[in-house]
């Protein structure tokens, strides 16, 4: 005998639950790109303006208007990567299971209605924090200046931003924040200066790998200008917070460990541990969603789109 699926796996259902789950925390997506776009296509229009600053000469009553040097512009039409976990739900078991700890005789519909649903967002839960950990490796390529990503060993997306190369410093060794001969205030003030020169925004946050920052703290110069007063951004997860240690020389620190496992198996660093990253959180930068290609979403623009089936 057939049997027809609760409405709590229907696609409206399962997608709304989706949404309203809590996000996975992520540092790059927090600092860097706080606003999402949900497009009504499958293709977005990806803009990269790279510009000085430059003042506007005056005019008199009797000229006519000035040109504005040109600025270094791309704008490109790309289509939208997809992500397509499939997971077998452990909901569907418990009809004809009992739960853990109870007797061998099925428990009351209103139960068994409580325990599906209590395991339905178990499962939703684990396949959203999967994407979301996927879209923080991509926001952490697009801060270092490129983004590419690949599908059956195609590269299916791959942007350059135009970061110039001599913004990808590497200190010597004789002066790395290791050394006697360090001095990291100038580097930030170096740093900081020709981000406002090129972006016309003021560095605000610095982001160290586990190892930069073990040096970064140790070095004399830093220890009693390091203010490490906790503060809380409101808007940023308490997750994210905690991740702060400190500020100096009007910089806020962020440090940033952990792994993850590609496509391949292979192990990753979500921050290389030697490497440092300042930026402007001021900066417009934001994350695209394109409208999810199935028939069941009926074309409506979604960051997310749940369904299920049986078999």
């Amino acid at each position: 005998m057939s049997m027809e699926l609760p409405s709590q796996f229907e696609a409206i259902s399962l997608t709304d639950v989706v949404k309203k789950r809590p996000m996975l925390p992520g540092l790059f997506k927090e600092l860097f790109f706080r606003v999402r776009n949900e497009l009504s296509t499958k293709f977005a229009q990806i803009e990269v303006v790279v510009r000085g600053r430059q003042l506007v000469p005056l005019v008199t009553d009797y000229e006519g208007g000035t040109l504005s040097a040109k600025t270094r512009r791309e704008l490109r039409t790309v289509k939208t990567p997809r992500m397509n976990p499939v997971q077998r739900f452990s909901a569907p078991e418990l009809v004809d299971a009992t739960q853990p700890g109870a007797g061998v005789y099925r428990q009351p519909s209103v139960d068994l209605q409580a325990a599906m649903e209590r395991t339905l967002v178990q499962d939703l839960d684990a396949m959203k924090d999967d994407i979301e950990l996927t879209i923080e490796c991509m926001c952490a390529q697009a801060v270092t200046g490129s983004l590419t990503v690949e599908q059956d060993g195609k590269k299916a997306l791959d942007i350059d931003f135009q970061m110039p190369a001599e913004n990808k410093i590497v200190l010597a060794q004789s002066v790395d924040w290791s050394s006697e001969n360090a001095d990291p205030e100038k580097d930030f003030e170096d740093w900081g200066a020709r981000i406002l020169d090129e972006t016309g925004h003021g560095a605000d946050v610095c982001i160290m790998g586990t190892s930069a920052w073990r040096a970064f703290r140790n070095n004399k110069k830093v220890m009693d200008a390091l203010d490490r007063r906790r503060v809380e951004i409101g808007s940023l997860s308490p997750n994210v917070n905690k991740l702060r240690k400190g500020e100096f020389n009007g910089v806020d620190i962020y440090v940033y460990g952990g792994q993850f496992v590609d496509c391949d198996g292979v192990t990753h660093q979500l921050l290389d541990p030697n490497e440092v990253i300042m930026g402007a959180t001021s900066a417009k930068s934001s994350i695209e969603f394109g409208v999810p290609e199935d028939l069941a979403n009926h074309g409506e623009p979604n960051q997310y789109f749940s369904k299920s089936w049986e078999e």
